[in-house]
């Protein structure tokens, strides 16, 4: 079954922008953590481990609670197409535009955890792992100088499509994938995932 949400624009205005961003897509006044605790998807315990990795470690909230085994990649973007509406993306039944490709290097694509898509009228359509992190937006914004419509789609779905799209190397392949290994020594079972993540997949936004 296909989502029929449509993908959210942000609007290329560099003055408040990051307003903006979160003004339209709910996203920054909640954090990503925070709403997968208030969902019951991740107890408070378990939030407060990641966010002591995450100042230990850096990294994406997100991919640290994945890492750490507390919720699985899938979970996150059924919740998150849920509350904020963005489209779920199943990036190995996409087609991708290669003049999208072209407008986002890989290396850009990388750095924001995100893989482009198409065009729609003047926006560009690009699917993220972590699309509330509004500084990412932000910035991947001002770098493409384009409005962006944002969905979302799991970091190995991503990873699998720069794989593909990017022709990247086996190593460069394997040292993506290895950023997502569990990092934590405990047992804690990952949180079930609760909604049907492939009813909320659209196959084309």
């Amino acid at each position: 079954m296909q989502n029929n949400n449509p993908a959210k624009t942000i609007p290329s205005r560099k003055s408040s922008l990051k307003s903006t961003i979160m003004d339209q897509s709910g996203a920054g006044k909640v954090k990503i953590g925070e709403i997968l605790c208030k969902e019951g998807y991740i107890t408070g315990t378990q939030l407060e481990d990641a966010l002591n990795y995450q100042k230990k470690n850096k990294g994406r909230l997100g991919n640290i609670l994945i890492k750490l085994g507390y919720i699985e990649d899938d979970t996150i973007v059924s919740v998150l197409s849920r509350i904020h509406n963005y489209p779920a993306v199943l990036l190995s039944k996409t087609t991708p535009d290669p003049e999208a490709i072209k407008l986002v290097p890989y290396e850009m694509a990388k750095k924001y955890l995100a893989f482009p898509i198409r065009f729609k009228g003047e926006d560009l359509v690009v699917t993220m792992a972590e699309p509330t992190d509004t500084s990412a937006v932000a910035d991947l914004q001002n770098e493409v100088q384009k409005s962006i419509s944002i969905s979302i789609s799991t970091e190995k779905d991503i990873i699998e499509a720069y794989r593909t799209h990017y022709k990247i190397e086996d190593e460069e392949y394997n040292s993506l994938l290895g950023q997502k290994e569990v990092v934590s020594e405990e047992e804690d079972e990952p949180v079930a995932l609760v909604d049907d993540f492939g009813s909320l997949v659209s196959e084309a936004v």
